[in-house]
């Protein structure tokens, strides 16, 4: 098998067939179709099913509960047998020479990825309007065969990024070899498999042609009116880049450097228009402590009060660990061992870096390194006390003693 076509599909009951026509009639025919239907309730599957009477490489999943697509192409990864992988919406479609042509040019240079161009496609008028200004084309030159992050360097020097993963075709051992799949409850999920496949990939090759035709309507916009599903989700995105770097050893370039600069952007815009729409933020849900830490820091930035609530909603996550340790010896952190002894918790201890060759105490409590403290790993919290000049060398120490869960703290009156 070559080639493994995944389709997520929901609701599309009137695009559905101009899709699949657009696959199996592709001059390449040694593929598979898998199509993940995410518990449509329009006539979606139903169509499905009537192609996979009449073509065999077709293959249907079905979600038992609506997921989202980022579910629907994972299961569709996992249940994938081709050497390449190559992922279509449901309301896309691909030209006829697609698969041939890119697998040739994956097969001739050794690829891990080829990344080709795609071109809008309107409903009508008013969606043409409103959605035109989306950028479907690459308007930079590139040739020949690079790694992954020289290819990014090239795309951020021309803000050239197409932020779709229907736009490349991927070896699937690139996916298999590193785990890499799409986070999973989000929206904009391709912003993060776009750096997460582009960095890891040792050879890449990027075509200026058309193979892909993105189809653009008023009802299929990706979180419409919701910016706080927005902002969260762009936060998570950026919380995950930097976890990804850093599990990775991957330097910094200029090219990923743009790329964050490019998401933290979105996220300060998404904050400006969620705090001034007043949403109520302390009602989200936060996966992770990275992520909470991550979005509070951010807040801290645009809402100062607001984000000092929001710490102290935090008392009850903080309640279910054995241990919490207060990092930081200083003013910041003596407020904190304030707020945890006006909260009845008790069960602190104080950590610095290099403690003083004195005793120290802050709330009764003795100061010492924060390497005393590493059988406490997996139980304990850590609460970043400092300034934000020394946030990152702290979180740093952390990372490289094996600490996962803390906060930073850095505004605490």
């Amino acid at each position: 098998m070559l080639v493994s076509v995944i389709i997520p599909v929901y609701n599309v009951e009137r695009y559905l067939a101009r899709c699949l026509d657009s696959v199996v009639s592709q001059s390449l025919q040694d593929i598979e179709i898998i199509c993940i239907d995410d518990c449509s309730t329009d006539g979606s599957l139903s169509v499905l099913q009537e192609y996979q009477k009449r073509y065999e490489c077709i293959h249907i999943l079905e979600n038992n509960e609506n997921q989202g697509p980022s579910v629907a192409r994972n299961k569709g990864i996992d249940a994938s047998k081709g050497k390449y992988v190559f992922f279509l919406d449901s309301d896309d479609w691909i030209a006829d020479n697609a698969l041939e042509e890119l697998t040739e040019t994956a097969e001739k240079n050794v690829l891990d990825i080829v990344y080709f161009d795609s071109e809008m496609r309107f409903e009508d008028a008013s969606a043409k309007k409103s959605l035109s200004g989306y950028k479907s084309k690459r308007t930079g030159r590139y040739e020949g065969v690079v790694s992954g992050k020289e290819l990014l360097d090239a795309f951020s020097r021309e803000n050239d990024y197409l932020l779709i993963s229907c736009g490349a075709l991927y070896r699937r051992k690139l996916l298999e070899e590193n785990s890499l799949k799409f986070y999973t409850g989000i929206l904009h999920e391709d912003n993060l498999f776009f750096i997460q496949a582009i960095l890891l990939a040792k050879r890449v090759q990027c075509l200026n042609k058309v193979y892909y035709y993105y189809f653009r309507s008023m009802d299929t916009r990706s979180g419409k009116g919701n910016s706080i599903i927005n902002l969260w989700s762009m936060v998570i995105i950026y919380s995950e880049i930097f976890r990804f770097l850093l599990k990775n050893n991957i330097e910094i370039s200029d090219g990923i450097y743009q790329y964050n600069k490019r998401i933290f952007s979105s996220v300060t815009y998404l904050f400006r228009t969620v705090v001034n729409s007043r949403v109520e933020l302390e009602n989200l849900k936060f996966e992770t402590l990275r992520q909470r830490n991550v979005f509070l820091s951010l807040l801290a930035s645009f809402e100062p009060q607001q984000c000092r609530q929001l710490y102290l909603d935090d008392i009850a996550e903080m309640r279910k660990y054995s241990h919490l340790i207060v990092y930081g010896a200083g003013v910041i952190a003596r407020r904190v061992v304030k707020m945890l002894i006006d909260y009845s918790l008790d069960n602190f201890h104080i950590a610095v870096t290099k403690p003083e060759s004195r005793e120290q105490y802050i709330g009764g409590c003795e100061v010492k390194s924060i390497e005393t403290f590493l059988e406490w790993r997996d139980n304990s919290i850590v609460l970043v006390a400092v300034s934000a000049k020394y946030q990152n060398e702290i979180l740093e120490n952390l990372r490289s003693l094996g600490f996962s869960n803390y906060f930073c703290i850095s505004d605490l009156n």
